[in-house]
């Protein structure tokens, strides 16, 4: 840029001519056009060199104000935030002015293009004579053909550089709004340009003490060693050609280092050798640090699950292994995590019995289909080689929009359990066969729910069916003791759950005909840690057949 007249410009308008929008200096410098920015109140801001002649011409000194003419074009392309045109002689010549407004500025920039020429042909053609009724001589008509001629191409580059400077205005216009910092290097280094959040977040500088300058010229937040680094990396992108990508962290202005996305592209002159470098960064920070938030929450998830002392895995809903705890690696799968994730159970076949996988699939579909948690007994090989039973636990995990994403599983291995209640249902059946053939009665009484279960020779003793007296419960049993054996029964009991103890009891004990037998009953409570009796009551209580008397029943 240069100023008004033909020596350097004040500290004063070198400062003014650095806003929002405007373009690079060397944009200025070279354009052969009058490019001049002004306020809106009409004050001169910046103008390039081919501006001079008219601005003198104009007798515009420096700081000086845009004749009243030129001044109400300006206003008007303020004020309808769109260019605006005008014709201007100054200077035996004759300039189009078009107006175009900065945006977010009360000011504008004005691009003048020299028309003479055309407005001579124009002249020359309107002054050509026209005689009705007669030819024009040879002479005169190839004049007036060539007039014609030239007054189009006039019409046809006025439109063209209409057209051109459009784009001009929408570029600059494109660059200043822009979300995101851009700059443009020639190929030693130099800024050529920027828009003001590259100045103000990245460099912390006025434009004006950019352009012109390399980066390892700028006292900035950025270290001396790294902007050689990018001043080096330019050159060998202006070597290659193309573009690229990369990240890098750049500590800024307001002291707070950020992770930028850095876009450059090298772009060629006429001659085809490329001289301008553009480039784009985008700050990432932010997804930077939700990336690691999420890595971190992730590590945190699988120390849980590595945690949790059974298996577990998750799959997506085409069956793909996402991932796993260490327990179902190691226990069931036998080979590491990084050797099931991203692997099918088709792929596991090894570590699966083949007559299982169908069955595996079949309880997927079903929940796939009924869109509901699973739980079932299946069996597992085991990594040792053992064939185990394990509870399954199923059902979907979702995304934060409630998207179905997969199937998470938690194995229980309840072989040992089952076992075990095998082998107490074992017992409980040789009990209770061994009661019913020794004439006893067995029963448990739970304090919370006030069912009795009773099992044994109920039907020899007492006269009643299995399911009949099943229905027995606490008053029952007491309304079945004769009346004057009934209330020390009931206290003997009562006070055994207090103490938590064993007793013996002896009492007549009604028969479904009427009749009584005389009965000794063993029992026990049991108590928590506390000395509370479990809500469970007491249990192997028992109506041992001591003797029978055919005595009738009767109440009192």
């Amino acid at each position: 840029m240069c100023c008004i007249k033909n020596r350097e410009k004040p500290e004063k308008l070198r400062n003014e001519s650095s806003r929002e929008g405007e373009f690079p200096d060397r944009f200025f410098s070279k354009n052969p056009n009058p490019i001049i920015r002004a306020e809106k109140s009409g004050k001169i801001v910046c103008a390039n060199s081919a501006a001079l002649p008219l601005l003198e011409s104009l007798d515009i000194r420096e700081g000086g104000k845009l004749p009243l003419n030129i001044l109400q074009s300006v206003n008007n392309a303020i004020l309808r935030k769109q260019p605006d045109e005008l014709e201007l002689e100054a200077g035996g010549r004759v300039y189009l002015l078009t107006c175009y407004p900065l945006p977010g500025e009360a000011s504008a920039d004005l691009y003048g293009f020299d028309i003479s020429s055309r407005k001579r042909a124009e002249e020359t053609i309107k002054a050509q004579p026209s005689r009705s009724g007669e030819l024009p001589e040879k002479g005169a008509q190839v004049s007036s053909q060539k007039d014609g001629v030239l007054l189009k191409e006039v019409v046809e580059l006025k439109e063209v550089e209409k057209a051109l400077m459009d784009k001009l205005w929408f570029l600059e216009t494109m660059i200043s709004t822009i979300p995101v910092a851009f700059f443009c290097k020639d190929r030693e280094g130099s800024y050529l340009g920027c828009n003001e959040l590259f100045a103000n977040q990245i460099l912390g500088l006025p434009k004006e003490k950019i352009l012109g300058r390399k980066l390892p010229e700028l006292e900035t937040g950025i270290s001396p060693e790294l902007a050689l680094e990018y001043q080096r990396l330019d050159i060998e992108l202006f070597e290659k050609g193309g573009q690229d990508i990369f990240e890098t962290e750049i500590m800024c202005s307001d002291g707070v280092s950020r992770t930028f996305l850095a876009t450059r592209a090298v772009f060629p002159d006429d001659a085809g050798k490329t001289a301008v470098l553009a480039g784009v960064m985008l700050d990432i920070s932010g997804f930077r640090k939700t990336e690691i938030t999420l890595r971190n929450n992730l590590s945190l998830f699988e120390t849980l699950l590595d945690a949790i002392p059974v298996p577990i895995f998750y799959k997506d809903m085409d069956g793909v292994y996402l991932g796993c705890n260490e327990l179902f690696a190691r226990k069931v799968a036998g080979i590491p995590k990084e050797k099931i994730i991203n692997r099918t159970i088709y792929e596991m076949e090894h570590n699966i019995p083949e007559d299982l996988i169908p069955i595996y699939e079949e309880y997927d579909r079903k929940l796939l289909r009924e869109g509901r948690p699973q739980s079932y007994v299946a069996k597992a090989m085991c990594a040792n080689g053992e064939l185990r039973e394990f509870q399954f636990n199923k059902s979907f995990y979702n995304d934060t929009s409630g998207k179905k994403l997969g199937i998470i599983v938690v194995m229980q291995d309840i072989t040992e359990l089952k076992q075990a209640r095998d082998i107490l249902k074992t017992s409980e059946e040789r009990y209770r066969l061994v009661a019913e053939q020794t004439g006893q009665i067995i029963f448990d009484y739970n304090m919370k729910t006030k069912v009795i279960d009773w099992a044994g020779a109920i039907p020899a003793l007492t006269g009643y069916g299995v399911e009949e007296f099943g229905k027995f419960d606490w008053e029952a049993w007491q309304e079945h003791i004769h009346p004057d054996d009934r209330e020390k029964a009931v206290k003997t009991i009562v006070d055994s759950l207090d103490r938590g103890d064993k007793y013996v009891l002896e009492y007549r004990f009604g028969r479904k005909d009427g009749t009584y037998f005389y009965a000794e009953e063993n029992g026990i409570s049991f108590i928590d840690e506390a000395g509370a009796p479990f809500p469970d009551g007491w249990s192997n209580k028992g109506h041992n057949r001591e003797q029978t008397r055919p005595e009738k029943a009767g109440k009192k």
